[in-house]
């Protein structure tokens, strides 16, 4: 059931953010998937220059997460939220656009216990969250995202 959620996930994500790649100039989809491979954490992430857009899946807690990462060389950084100067490199999306001032409602009220579900119905409101508000993230501007 958890590898065919992981491709469920990685399907959609590939689907819902290929404007990323489309009309942005980022690469990717990249993965840590290994094939056939349980896994608690799956991730998708896209790159530009500065930033990626990160979508990650805990399969414990069943939670979904999308963050904008501050790239280090060109690459995913290896800390979690801040590197080893201690300056931040990943925050959620969703907590960046509220801290912009954004109180339009973020995500779509999910009236059902399918995990599969829930899964469609996030990853699509991070890619209109990112469409709509995220112009700063779509035209890597890491020195005005973590400015």
């Amino acid at each position: 059931m958890a590898i065919e959620i992981a491709k469920l996930f990685l399907e959609t994500v590939q689907k819902e953010f290929s404007f990323l790649k489309d009309e942005y100039g980022f690469t990717g989809p990249y993965s840590n998937f290994e094939a056939g491979k349980f896994m608690y954490l799956y991730k998708v992430w896209f790159v530009g220059k500065n930033l990626g857009v990160e979508l990650v899946l805990e399969w414990r807690d069943q939670d979904l997460s999308c963050f904008v990462v501050r790239l280090e060389d060109g690459q995913m950084p290896s800390g979690l939220y801040l590197n080893e100067q201690g300056e931040q490199i990943r925050m959620y999306l969703a907590s960046w656009l509220r801290k912009l001032g954004i109180q339009d409602p973020l995500f779509t009220r999910v009236k059902t216990t399918n995990f599969e579900d829930e899964i469609r119905v996030r990853i699509r409101d991070y890619a209109q969250m990112l469409r709509k508000y995220g112009q700063d993230v779509l035209l890597d501007r890491a020195d005005i995202v973590f400015g």
